[in-house]
């Protein structure tokens, strides 16, 4: 029972909504009616400035992180931990109390990575501060980024198959909300902190 409970609180977890609270609480904006319309740390960062970004970007890492720290700290199941990782991405991605709406799980996959293997988390901001300070993409940098930190789980990480395809579920779940920034990544339409709008 108690692996149900948490996969499903994982859920609810990963659903509340920071950047949409944060947004309101600190900016007095719905960040969903500007940007790029998610409740993600980037969208934030872009329509509300640094401050709000910082803090979103923080509760959707801890979002990731605590209940992968509660299935690792009882050693629970495998196979808990793997359905416990997607639980929080999804509920964050879509979250229950927006309408099934919500950001696009890269901060909080920062939170699971650290939780898991903190080497992880280390190629990750490797390759994302490395592309995104040399091409000014934001997106290429967080897909390059999780796909780099989950290739390195997937070799190096002391777990066994049920997480190591939970490491791939996450990378498709970030390659799936991308999916706009990738069309646009290939036809050059991408926004770039380095172009002049």
């Amino acid at each position: 029972m108690i692996h149900f409970l948490l996969i499903i609180g994982a859920y609810l977890l990963g659903s509340f909504p920071s950047g949409y609270l944060v947004g309101k609480w600190l900016g007095n904006k719905d960040i969903r009616n500007y940007g790029s319309g998610n409740t993600g740390a980037t969208n934030a960062l872009r329509v509300l400035g640094p401050k709000v970004g910082l803090i979103t970007f923080l509760l959707d890492f801890f979002k990731g992180a605590f209940p992968c720290f509660l299935a690792l700290h009882f050693h629970l199941p495998e196979w808990t931990l793997a359905f416990t990782m997607i639980a929080v991405s999804l509920g964050h991605c879509y979250s229950i109390f927006l309408g099934f709406s919500g950001g696009k799980a890269v901060a909080t996959t920062c939170g699971i990575f650290f939780i898991m293997d903190y080497r992880m988390l280390v190629v990750f901001a490797i390759v994302f501060f490395i592309l995104v300070f040399t091409t000014g993409y934001v997106s290429l940098g967080s897909l390059t980024s999780s796909l780099s930190g989950a290739i390195f789980g997937l070799f190096f990480s002391p777990y066994g198959p049920w997480v190591k395809f939970a490491f791939l579920l996450l990378v498709a779940i970030i390659f799936y909300r991308h999916s706009s920034n990738i069309g646009r990544l290939l036809r050059g339409e991408e926004s770039s902190f380095k172009k002049k709008k």
